[in-house]
C-alpha cells in the first residue's frame, strides 16, 4: 500500500522551491516573534537558508525515525540532534562529517527530490561524484 503524498510534495515539485517555501515559513515566524526593529526584509539570506535546511532533515528524520533502536542493523548515534551512521572507516584522517554521515530514509519524499537536485545541479553525474557531492552539500 502506497503512502499519500504530503501536500508540500504535491505542491513544489523542485527541492529548491520547497527549501525556500520553508525558509521564508520560519522567516515569518521568527519576524512575528521578535520586534519590529529586528525583523528581517528582503532576499533570504544563505544563514536563513542552511538552517531551513536543517530543520528539514530533522523533521525528516524525526519523522522516519523515532528512536534510535527502530534502526536495528546500523550503528547510529545522535549528535546535534542528528542521526548519524558510524562507518566503518575509523583510522582515516578526513571530515568528520565524511566518517559519520547523517542518516536519511532511502524512499522518503525529501531524499528523493534533494538527490534529484544534486544531481542536476552537479550535471547529471554519476552515482560516486553524486554521493561525493551529497555527503559535501549536507554534511554541516
Amino acid at each position: 500500500m502506497e503512502e499519500e503524498l504530503p501536500w508540500y510534495a504535491k505542491k513544489f515539485s523542485k527541492f529548491h522551491s520547497f527549501l525556500r517555501l520553508v525558509t521564508w515559513v520560519l522567516r515569518f515566524v521568527n519576524n512575528a516573534r521578535s520586534s519590529i526593529d529586528k525583523s528581517k526584509e528582503g532576499i533570504l539570506f544563505l544563514e536563513e537558508i542552511e538552517s531551513a535546511e536543517i530543520r528539514i532533515i530533522r523533521s525528516t528524520q524525526a519523522h522516519s525515525f523515532p528512536d534510535e533502536k527502530s534502526i536495528p542493523i546500523l550503528c547510529v548515534f545522535r549528535d546535534d540532534n542528528n542521526i548519524r551512521v558510524k562507518t566503518r572507516i575509523t583510522k582515516r584522517i578526513d571530515s568528520p562529517l565524511f566518517l559519520s554521515p547523517i542518516l536519511l530514509l532511502n524512499n522518503c519524499i525529501f531524499t528523493q527530490r534533494l538527490i534529484e537536485y544534486l544531481h542536476i545541479e552537479n550535471y547529471h553525474t554519476g552515482t560516486q561524484l553524486l554521493l561525493s557531492s551529497f555527503v559535501k552539500s549536507i554534511g554541516y
